[in-house]
């Protein structure tokens, strides 16, 4: 909102949100009084790969675009989610690339017309970015196939487009309709040197690279209709985007083909962008042949599989065999470029994984293989699932671990094992107060009853709390790891920030108990967007805890004055029963 109202702020905004316009719908508003139309760009639907977009989850995307009035639609051709269940692209930690042959392309297709028979709007087709090759045809010539086949526009992003270019050590935009180009992306991002050459990585934080502006360049003077220019940006320093605005306004101005186009943006006019794309061509579906295998089962595994990556530098053939791929897809891709995609993918879905069991993850993580041990979960099916089940089953990960770890101290996996299971109920209760809100339930935290109320009510537990022992306190725990919490605990333990010595010092000492109450809730705005690598964004219903540690093992005692008058319980139980009251982890009524 601030740099839309700033002088030479943006003239439209382009976002990336859940399918559920309510989140935005208030800066959506906000925008229209100032005259900025939205472009959404969702990263949640399929349009390549095996696993169909359900006809409801792509109504649920309509919806959305008729809501903010998004003149069109565009998101990057790629795998969003894998499986029956849908969902957003930073699940699987970014976009899964499509597979660039003619049965993937025969595949996309169907993804393609699935989504563009369903909109009420434009679909654009992007090109995902690369940092290594998989399939043997040009991005660009495919992605011009897939627009020709389905009558759909094309966004390209300049960044993008270069990085197909230094996979390819080809021109890539060589033999591509530019015509069909109506909107251009162009972004901060880092060129690697790798063994193979030099590929490119997505990094909207950071500066624009000098060979992306050529790319950029290029792809303005070679495209007629285009009509929009998106500087994406988020992460990047407030005070720069302006000036890469006012750039890009600049080679606009210098090089499009489009006289009415360079003299808007020269007279500081703002193109329109609600007539800005014609409607798309509703050609019939083509006829062709059923496709083979495309692979994308392969893919995925090699991405979250570290031990199959660390297989193909001597073993290509069986990995190929296995997997039942061309052995040249595994042999010519490379491996540094592949290694750089799956390590992002890995710190950021494991990031989100331990961020709710940040003491569990950091006391397994502490050991020499935690890392390994923890990460050996990204190979589980239960990866593609939604939150709540994936939270579920990185829980009973832990758990494995905890109880299969080699200790001979029993003390010390009493209170590893209480550790997990307690932070296991946490998340299950936050996973109910989540279902409970999407159903339109309440589940926020009211405020006590008045005390007059409070002495002939009986006691109670408030929803969504629960009742937990535990060795240690919580905050010993977190001494022990040296303060690591929910937002650093991956990368602690990745980096082997945490030290055993310590961990193992508090939990083979004498235990000093305290039961947990915590209880779960929402807050009125309730709903944010969680936004990952490069555009990547998901809703979350935020949960947060309101807890209370008692020292000792107190849960027998709740559990006797559970049902109870407040004002018949003996003087003492009654002031800490009362303090749970005001504390809002007991309730009376």
């Amino acid at each position: 909102m601030a740099l839309a109202r700033a002088p030479g702020g943006p003239d439209f905004v382009e976002y990336a949100g859940a399918v559920d316009p309510g989140p935005v719908q208030q800066a959506v508003d906000a925008l229209a009084a100032l005259d900025v139309p939205v472009l959404y760009h969702p990263s949640c639907l399929n349009l390549c790969g095996p696993w169909p977009n359900p006809p409801a989850w792509v109504r649920a995307v309509d919806q959305h675009v008729r809501t903010v009035r998004s003149p069109w639609l565009a998101q990057d051709v790629s795998v969003c989610f894998v499986g029956d269940t849908p969902g957003y692209s930073i699940q699987l930690g970014y976009f899964i690339p499509p597979s660039r042959s003619e049965d993937a392309l025969t595949e996309a297709i169907d993804r393609v017309l699935e989504v563009r028979d369903s909109i009420g709007a434009p679909l654009l087709l992007e090109p995902a970015p690369a940092t290594f090759r998989w399939g043997e045809l040009p991005m660009l010539q495919w992605l011009d196939q897939l627009c020709e086949a389905t009558g759909c526009g094309m966004l390209l992003d300049a960044g993008h487009v270069l990085s197909h270019g230094l996979l390819e050590r080809a021109d890539p935009l060589e033999g591509v309709d530019l015509s069909k180009v109506f909107e251009v992306h162009v972004a901060g991002g880092i060129i690697h040197r790798t063994r193979k050459g030099r590929c490119y990585q997505d990094a909207h934080e950071l500066p624009i690279q000098p060979e992306v502006w050529r790319i950029f360049d290029r792809i303005v003077a070679g495209s007629p209709h285009l009509k929009a220019v998106c500087v994406e940006c988020e992460g990047a320093a407030a005070n720069t985007v302006i000036g890469v605005l006012e750039t890009v306004r600049q080679r606009v101005a210098i090089h499009s083909p489009s006289a009415d186009l360079r003299a808007q943006v020269r007279a500081g006019e703002r193109p329109g962008l609600v007539a800005a794309v014609a409607p798309p061509v509703r050609k019939p579906r083509p006829e062709r042949p059923k496709p083979g295998p495309t692979h994308y089962e392969g893919l995925v595994r090699l991405l979250f599989d570290g031990e199959q990556r660390a297989r193909l530098e001597t073993e290509a053939s069986a990995v190929a065999a296995e997997m039942k791929m061309p052995e040249s897809w595994l042999t010519e891709v490379d491996l540094d470029g592949l290694e750089l995609d799956a390590g992002g993918r890995s710190r950021y879905v494991m990031s989100a994984m331990c961020r709710a069991f940040p003491l569990s993850a950091g006391i397994l993580g502490a050991d020499p293989s935690g890392p390994a041990q923890l990460s050996a979960f990204l190979t589980s099916p239960a990866l593609f699932g939604g939150l709540a089940e994936r939270t579920h089953a990185f829980g009973l990960h832990l758990e494995r671990l905890a109880s299969l770890r080699p200790e001979r101290d029993k003390r010390v996996r009493a209170a590893l094992v209480g550790t997990v299971a307690t932070e296991q109920a946490i998340n299950r209760n936050a996973a109910e107060v989540r279902q409970a809100v999407t159903q339109g339930q309440s589940a926020g935290l009211p405020a006590p009853p008045a005390r007059a109320a409070r002495r002939h009510g009986i006691l109670s537990l408030p929803p969504f709390t629960i009742v937990a022992e535990l060795a240690h306190s919580r905050a010993v725990l977190t001494a022990a790891l040296e303060g690591l919490g929910p937002a650093d605990c991956w990368r602690r333990v990745l980096t082997g920030d945490v030290e055993a010595a310590r961990v193992r010092a508090v939990l083979r000492s004498a235990p000093d108990p305290v039961t947990l109450l915590a209880r779960a809730y929402t807050l009125r705005d309730s709903v944010r967007i969680e936004r990952g690598a490069s555009g990547g964004a998901a809703p979350l219903i935020e949960v947060s805890q309101r807890t209370v540690e008692l020292k000792g093992r107190r849960a027998a005692w709740l559990q006797s004055i559970l049902g109870e008058k407040l004002s018949a319980l003996p003087p003492a139980p009654r002031k800490l029963a009362e303090g749970l009251v005001e504390a809002g982890v007991l309730t009376v009524g």
